[in-house]
Parts: C-alpha cells; structure tokens; sequence
C-alpha cells in the first residue's frame, strides 16, 4: 500500500434532497472499506456542517497515475458495479473534484482511516460506543472494529460461515442454560446466563458485520420490516 501520498483529491457531491443519510451509511458500512481494499487511501469523508445535503470524500495517492489505476480499478469492481453503483449515482446530483499537490512542509503521508472512520479510536487502540446509541453508531462500532483489527478483507461469504459457527455456540449455550440432556437439574446459573450473553454478542457482530457488507442499514430495515409485519394477518 502506497504511504507517500503526494496528491490529495477533495470530492463534493451536492446529494439529492433527503438522501444523505442514506448515502453517509453506504460510505461507512461498505464502499469506503472497498476502496481501501482496492489501495485507494481514503484520508476523510462524511456529511459537510454548512447544509444538509452536502458531501465529502478526500483521498490521497503517492502520483496521478496511482490515481488512474486504482480509481478504474474501484469503479470497475464487480462489487461496486452490482452492490454500489446505480443506488449510489441515483442520489448524486452534482459533484465537483480537485487534485492538488500537497503543499511543502505539509506531511507527504496519509494513514488509512485516520480521520473519518475511526474517530472514535483512543488511545491504545480502543473504540468506545456511547451508551444509548442509535443501531447506526453499532455498525459504525463495528465497521471501527474490523479496520482496526484489519478483518475487513472477510468477504461476505465468510462472514455468513463464521456467523453459523457463532450460531452452533450460541445453541449451545441455550442447552446450558436449560440444563438440557447431561447438564442436570436445578434454575440457570449466572454463569450460564453470562455465556448465553456473550454468545448472543458474538452473533450479533457478526450480523453487524455482514450488513455493512452488503449495505444495509439495519435500523431503517427493523422498522420497515415491522411495520408490514403489523399489517399482516398472522394465521
């Protein structure tokens, strides 16, 4: 990965009303993890303070040809094309881009995720999630948590596997705490249930994770989703 980042690119997109919410959760929970996988530094990005319907990217390459390769790389990936794109485009209305060289006695080197994705990292490598935080904070918490530990390179698919492997001890902790079969008789104990707790935990970050693969924010779906659920006739 390229650490002498010579050139900075500062990307505005003036979004189409009411669709920067959304466009904010696709950077953070996929596209933005794509572009690093495919060697693009991502310097910062998100939502400007001034309105509420600009947008952010900067990125940096060590040459304009860098750029070149890895931006047709990006937007010719078969992930992007099929997961990103049309949704992506659709809310852009117009955006304007500069590539300038950075200036002297300015650090010719950006760190992968410095500013922007990880902003909650303190020091000693730890992410903190507010108590009371809304379900995008815990994708958020969690896109943090792969990119620190550099888990994002596990694709979607095995993911889903080590999801279900989670799930195999998950259902064993239930039979715990039941005391089913050979656990014998008697109410759960506290130590049953705090494996039950963090079973359900390891689960849980896993589903976590395989929505921000694939772009899904998992707050606005629950809502959806429950709300037709109320609407059905349950037999």
């Amino acid at each position: 990965m390229p650490t002498d980042n010579r050139f900075l690119e500062i990307r505005t997109y003036k979004l189409r009303p009411g669709t920067r919410e959304r466009f904010d959760t696709l950077f953070r929970t996929g596209a933005v993890a794509l572009m690093r996988r495919q060697g693009i530094t991502v310097v910062d990005f998100g939502p400007s303070l001034h309105d509420t319907d600009s947008y952010c990217l900067m990125r940096a390459y060590p040459s304009l040809e860098h750029r070149t390769k890895v931006l047709d790389a990006f937007y010719g990936s078969k992930e992007w094309t099929e997961t990103y794109d049309a949704e992506v485009m659709a809310m852009i209305d117009t955006y304007n881009t500069v590539v300038r060289p950075v200036l002297p006695g300015l650090p010719h080197s950006f760190d992968q995720g410095e500013a922007g994705a990880v902003e909650n990292r303190q020091e000693g490598g730890t992410i903190t999630l507010p108590e009371g935080a809304p379900m995008k904070d815990y994708q958020r918490y969690i896109h943090e948590l792969e990119t620190l530990h550099g888990w994002l390179k596990v694709d979607l698919v095995h993911n889903c596997f080590l999801m279900g492997e989670e799930m195999g001890e998950l259902f064993k902790a239930v039979r715990r705490y039941n005391k089913l079969f050979d656990e014998g008789q008697g109410t759960p104990t506290d130590k049953a249930r705090a494996n039950l707790s963090e079973e359900l935990v390891d689960v849980f970050n896993y589903l976590l994770a395989i929505a921000n693969r694939v772009g899904v924010d998992l707050e606005q779906a629950f809502r959806e989703k429950n709300a037709r659920n109320q609407q059905r006739t349950w037999s």
